[in-house]
């Protein structure tokens, strides 16, 4: 599972380098629902989620979203997915974590990637 994060993080890295993260608005946490809303995930819960974050970017491509926020909302995130989405398919609690949004392969990942906390909402192809 290492090798695979390590890969896809590399991957999605490489092919963003020509691109601009755009800066995003309001709360993150609803923008992170909105687009696994999106892209086929279905939440646990949608009311009285906690906010996270209004100091956040993001990069969208074909293959999904790229979110970037500050390294000390990593667990305002987990948090937040946790209950939006209930318990991670796996990762380490306080590092990382990933969700199967769908049976088609979308996922959210979230981690810490040099000191910053990464959202990664991946679509199904």
């Amino acid at each position: 599972m290492k090798i695979f994060n390590s890969l896809l993080i590399v991957g999605l890295l490489c092919g963003c380098a020509r691109r601009h993260f755009v800066t995003g608005q309001g709360d993150v946490g609803q923008f992170i629902l909105r687009t696994a809303i999106q892209f086929g995930g279905t939440p646990v819960t949608t009311n009285n989620l906690p906010l996270i974050s209004d100091g956040w970017s993001y990069l969208e491509d074909k293959g999904g979203i790229i979110i970037n926020l500050k390294h000390q909302e990593l667990p305002a995130v987990e948090s937040f997915l946790h209950q939006s989405f209930g318990p991670p398919a796996g990762g380490n609690a306080g590092m990382n974590g990933y969700y199967h949004l769908t049976t088609n392969g979308a996922m959210i990942y979230f981690m810490d990637v040099n000191h910053t906390t990464q959202v990664i909402i991946d679509r199904s192809y």
